[in-house]
């Protein structure tokens, strides 16, 4: 009877370590299912954050690249830039240096005459002579004398010259109409004087035609003197399309 209750006691003891065991394992066998999951999460979240960087690495460097691209594009862009400016101030030097010439060649034509005749200046690329009414026509009148042919075959000189030059002719006159011949006021005798040397320069001196433009201002414009009596005098205007507008001093 003893040894029955022994072995009874014996067995009941035997399943519950066994329970014990089986539940310990389990638990142990969740526990490490649980690590390995853990452990997996661990290595998804440590490749992810690795693609991200190497994607965000990339990016900054893509980024950098664009910047150092542009800056280097900018630089070369300063350069050229640099070198146009270099390029266009030099050539307007050219440009005002020939001009200059051109406006000396052409006032040393007329030197020798008296300052109180002819009068000169430059306004950008406008050579300007103004030629008082007494080197060109004869007194009270808007006929051409002697010294009109000299004084005009200067300038036909000046235009042979420089053929791409061209002529405007202003008349400017007084207040009044100061000759004989019958007009209907002040402008009309300007325009009339002009087209006298007009006329000359291109039928009798043979200057092209196309090249002379006339206009008449009447007494609206004082002359470069300032004195009233200059009034009465022809302003011949030089220009080239040839040179822009680089001179205004």
């Amino acid at each position: 009877m003893m040894l029955f209750s022994l072995n009874l006691l014996t067995g009941c003891l035997s399943s519950k370590v066994n329970k014990q065991v089986t539940d310990e394992i389990k638990r142990l066998r969740a526990d490490s299912l649980a690590q390995e999951n853990r452990i997996r999460k661990l290595l998804d979240e440590k490749e992810y954050l690795e693609h991200k960087n190497a994607t965000t690495e990339q990016a900054l460097n893509l980024r950098l690249q664009e910047k150092e691209d542009s800056l280097n594009v900018k630089e070369i862009q300063l350069k050229e830039r640099q070198a146009s400016l270099m390029d266009m101030k030099s050539r307007k030097e050219q440009e005002e240096e020939s001009f200059i010439s051109l406006a000396q060649s052409i006032f040393d034509e007329f030197k020798g005459i008296n300052p109180t005749d002819i009068t000169t200046k430059v306004n950008c690329t406008n050579i300007i002579l103004e030629v008082n009414d007494r080197l060109l026509f004869t007194p009270n009148s808007i006929k051409a004398d002697s010294r009109t042919l000299i004084s005009l075959h200067k300038i036909k000189e000046v235009m042979l010259k420089n053929n791409d030059l061209q002529l405007i002719l202003v008349a400017h006159t007084d207040t009044f109409n100061y000759t004989k011949q019958k007009i209907n006021n002040v402008y009309e005798l300007g325009y009339l004087k002009a087209f006298t040397i007009y006329d000359i320069l291109t039928r009798e001196l043979g200057v092209q035609k196309q090249k002379i433009t006339i206009a008449s201002r009447g007494p609206a414009i004082k002359p470069f003197s300032g004195k009233d009596a200059d009034r009465n005098r022809i302003e011949f205007i030089f220009y080239s399309n040839l040179l822009p507008c680089i001179y205004s001093k």
